[in-house]
């Protein structure tokens, strides 16, 4: 539970377990291509991160 003392990356950090990364195009576009076998997942890994765009990725600016 967050309180209102948190933040929003203080509260991300203890739902993940680490910090917040987003869904950063240079972060997963490696690991989905090389490590995901199946064709179909790998495919729709991949267009899901393009549908997901810098959106995604939680900035400083956000947070205030």
């Amino acid at each position: 539970m967050v309180n209102q003392e948190e933040t929003q990356e203080e509260a991300w950090k203890y739902f993940l377990g680490r910090k917040f990364k987003g869904m950063e195009d240079l972060i997963y576009r490696g690991p989905f291509g090389r490590e995901i076998k199946d064709p179909y997942l790998k495919s729709a890994a991949l267009e899901s991160l393009n549908k997901a765009g810098r959106d995604q990725v939680l900035r400083r600016s956000a947070l205030n």
